[in-house]
């Protein structure tokens, strides 16, 4: 018995031996021909990467966006998980307020990323940027300084006795429909809100143009398109200056248009800071003074410049700003440090930052609400905001320098809190334009949207269908145009039932439409045409 059990143990061992033995051999042999197959494989791919290799940009580009795309389906996981956690909490508000700061912080960790995305262009947006810059350098250089003063018309312009922000915005307008028609612009210069009777803007501007004055001839006013394109020597009154909303002067082609669309996210804001920065070019004397007001602030980095503008802006008929609690503001200066420390920290930066802000205010009692606000250091000119509660002290020629300063350093923050309802807050991010490749994001406002204030900015075209009931129906291929909402909705109409259906508005989800370039202002319209 013992000795079968030996045979039988002998025989499966030897049986197992030769299964192992064979087993090996196959393995070894399909090593051999998987190896021949991965080096026949590699040699393939060598040949082809050989020949159609991406660049290193092209290479991160593809796995940035491979990143995004996961962790945007990780977003909604994310957001589905929290709203079942807060349902199921027994206390909704700490759980609702931990689920905003957690989404929030996967938002900015996405942004940060796309972010990255875009960096990888900016060398060649920036090659772009210049180009087109220097193009539009030209084309004001050679409107306003011609070499034969004769060879253009003349637009004189009388912009509106308002405040600085107000007449700037007037003057560009004006300046609009001159480079537009193929006219040299002037403006008259005397009297200001500011200025009174007393002193001119020349003291302040430079001005216009250094070739040529206002010709002697026959000078007619103009208040149309036609008026302006027939009539060489032309003048016209601010009444008659108003923003076109939803369209563009003819000097803004679709070629320039393209052009800054390459390089920046809001080529309607670009052309503007070009402009404006032309049209403010500071006398020698108002750059010292401004400059003497602007060296008593500590700009270290990094800076947040809040805006709140109240007093008369919240009284005057026909404004439309509201006003807005001071932790309103500072809700987005958290959200923008919180962001940047987020960064730092993604690069390595163990460094404290320490959340800097400068206040530009109207309201004295402003900087009262600061002392609330623990971790941050707020700087400014206090003073001034004394004198600019009061009319009678805002309104002067020191008043004029300061908000003229205010603006100025509002735009070179690294990012702007105000309301762009506001003339102020408008410019100082027009401004702001001028100092970066891109500065379209480095703003917030808590009204309006870049653009006139109380109209629509953008033409739209519907990219998705919509069919919801008391919502505005959409359909792929058709223009709307409406209010931004601040809540992922747009309230509009048909493009071209925004004017005349104003009553019948609707709300529609953004992400369902795409701004386009607006169309020219009509050649016959009136000057003053909002929509």
């Amino acid at each position: 018995m013992k000795r079968n059990t030996k045979v039988f143990a002998f025989v499966a061992v030897l049986v197992i031996g030769c299964f192992i033995y064979k087993l090996a051999v196959s393995f070894m042999f399909s090593k051999q021909i998987e190896s021949c197959a991965k080096q026949k494989a590699v040699h393939k791919i060598r040949t082809v990467v050989s020949v159609q290799r991406p660049t290193e940009t092209e290479i991160k580009r593809a796995k940035h966006a491979r990143e995004i795309k996961e962790e945007l389906k990780s977003l909604w996981q994310a957001t589905e998980f929290e709203f079942k956690r807060v349902l199921s909490s027994n206390d909704r508000k700490r759980s609702i307020d931990q689920a905003e700061k957690d989404l929030l912080q996967r938002i900015w960790a996405l942004e940060i990323k796309l972010e990255t995305v875009q960096s990888l262009d900016l060398t060649w947006q920036a090659d772009v940027a210049n180009k087109t810059s220097n193009l539009v350098s030209d084309l004001i250089e050679s409107h306003q300084n011609p070499n034969n003063c004769n060879e253009r018309g003349q637009l004189f312009g009388h912009p509106e006795l308002c405040g600085y922000g107000c007449m700037v915005h007037n003057i560009l307008q004006q300046f609009y429909m001159a480079l537009s028609n193929n006219k040299t612009l002037f403006t008259y210069s005397t009297g200001s809100i500011y200025l009174g009777t007393r002193t001119t803007l020349k003291k302040l501007l430079q001005p216009y143009s250094k070739n040529c004055s206002p010709r002697t001839g026959d000078w007619k006013e103009v208040k149309t398109f036609s008026d302006l394109k027939v009539n060489e020597l032309s003048y016209i009154f601010s009444e008659h200056c108003t923003m076109p909303a939803l369209r563009r002067y003819s000097v803004f082609t679709d070629e320039l248009w393209n052009s800054v669309e390459l390089f920046h996210g809001n080529p309607k804001a670009w052309l503007a800071g070009k402009l404006v920065r032309y049209i403010t070019r500071p006398t020698q004397e108002f750059f010292d003074a401004m400059n003497k007001s602007a060296a008593k602030i500590d700009f270290t980095r990094p800076i947040v410049g809040l805006h709140i503008r109240r007093s008369d802006k919240l009284s005057l008929v026909g404004e439309y700003a509201r006003s807005h609690l001071f932790s309103d503001y500072m809700k987005h200066v958290e959200e923008w440090y919180g962001k940047h420390e987020m960064r730092k920290a993604m690069e390595g930066s163990r460094n404290k930052v320490e959340r800097r802000v400068y206040l530009a205010t109207d309201d004295p009692g402003i900087w009262n609400e600061t002392l609330n606000y623990q971790g941050y250091v707020f700087i400014g000119q206090s003073q001034f905001t004394k004198r600019a509660s009061d009319k009678a002290t805002r309104d002067t020629p020191y008043g004029l320098v300061q908000i003229a300063n205010e603006i100025n350093i509002l735009s070179m923050c690294d990012f702007i809190v105000c309301t762009l309802s506001s003339e102020v807050g408008t410019l100082a991010y027009e401004y702001m334009q001028t100092l970066h490749l891109n500065a379209a994001d480095r703003v917030i406002s808590l009204d309006a949207e870049y653009g006139v204030s109380g109209a629509p900015v953008d033409v739209q075209r519907v990219l998705y269908s919509h069919n919801v009931e008391g919502e505005l129906s959409l359909r792929p291929g058709m223009l709307v145009a409406g209010y931004q909402q601040w809540n992922g909705y747009f309230n509009g109409n048909v493009h071209d039932k925004v004017r005349r259906d104003a009553g019948n508005w609707k709300l529609y989800p953004s992400y369902k439409v795409q701004a386009i370039p607006p169309p020219f202002a009509l050649k016959n319209g009136k000057l003053n045409l909002v929509f």
